[in-house]
């Protein structure tokens, strides 16, 4: 069985609390009236009434702002803790409270409660005012939750293909079979920020490559705007992982040597940028790593 609440996330406050407004009115209001009763001057039993309203009150306040904006923990349990917080400092705020009326008293304020409660209200409209209106919030479960796999761009597994391929008049790289095999069926899943990486995800793999962390011996390069790109693939626990575009920092490197970091840097945000185009396979210069001493 499962439970909800006004402040789970996504959830719709019925009829007219949907309106922001009128949450902001309400809440205005309330923080004025409660701030016109007088404390001191109550009994046992109303006190304890009393210091509950001011309490629930300022739950529910903070519990519909954190609602709308960015929560400790939730909604609920902020609100919660901002009730708790609440009751056990009553003592000191109905203290302080009894010296602000005193002192307007003293300067010759002839309501100061009233004043007192003008101000509470508007400030309560104010929280609502500087408190930036959002999607909502989400529940950590739901912020870490991964994404559903989706298909690889054709482009992408076009070049997976070419570097997995056999080189022609030479032997097959160890563990490309098994690759291949495994491309067939790999998906991709958003990594959850830009890059120019590409994740790879193989669900039920029939057979394994070792070892099982490695990057695969054949690379391939490709150039653009005199710029040279190194495409790099990654194979993690026996199976393909990552495709990686890389830069060759040598491009942006002066006589010294030294590189110029701004660019390099741009280059790469590029990389992840929309406007990206994968390069063909016909623009790509495939590379084997050999055993043999150069």
């Amino acid at each position: 069985m499962s439970s909800s609440s006004i402040f789970d996330p996504g959830s719709a406050l019925p009829g007219p609390l949907a309106s922001r407004r009128t949450r902001m009115l309400i809440a205005a209001g309330v923080s004025g009236a409660l701030t016109l009763i007088e404390p001191r001057d109550l009994g046992p039993w109303q006190r304890a009434a009393y210091r509950t309203a001011v309490s629930v009150g300022s739950g529910l306040l903070g519990a519909d702002l954190a609602r709308e904006d960015e929560p400790i923990m939730d909604p609920a349990r902020d609100g919660l803790l901002m009730g708790g917080l609440t009751m056990g400092l009553m003592d000191l705020t109905e203290h302080v409270d009894g010296k602000i009326v005193d002192i307007l008293e003293g300067v010759g304020v002839p309501r100061p409660r009233l004043a007192m409660a003008v101000v509470n209200a508007a400030s309560a409209a104010l929280l609502y005012a500087k408190t930036p209106v959002g999607d909502g919030w989400l529940a950590a479960s739901d912020a870490f939750e991964e994404p559903e796999p989706q298909d690889l761009p054709e482009p992408v597994r076009e070049l997976i293909g070419l570097l997995l391929a056999a080189p022609e008049g030479g032997e097959e790289l160890p563990g490309a079979p098994t690759l291949r095999e495994q491309l067939a069926g790999v998906r991709t899943q958003d990594l959850g920020y830009p890059s120019s990486d590409v994740l790879l995800i193989v669900e039920d793999a029939e057979h394994l490559v070792v070892p099982h962390q490695q990057t695969w011996p054949a690379t391939g390069s490709f150039e653009r705007e005199g710029i040279t790109y190194r495409l790099e693939l990654q194979i993690g626990d026996g199976v393909l992982s990552m495709l990686s575009v890389m830069v060759d920092d040598e491009t942006f490197a002066d006589e010294a040597g030294v590189v110029d970091d701004e660019q390099l840097e741009a280059v790469i945000e590029s990389l992840s940028s929309p406007d990206f185009r994968w390069p063909r396979p016909a623009e790509i210069t495939v590379q084997t790593e050999s055993e043999q001493a150069v």
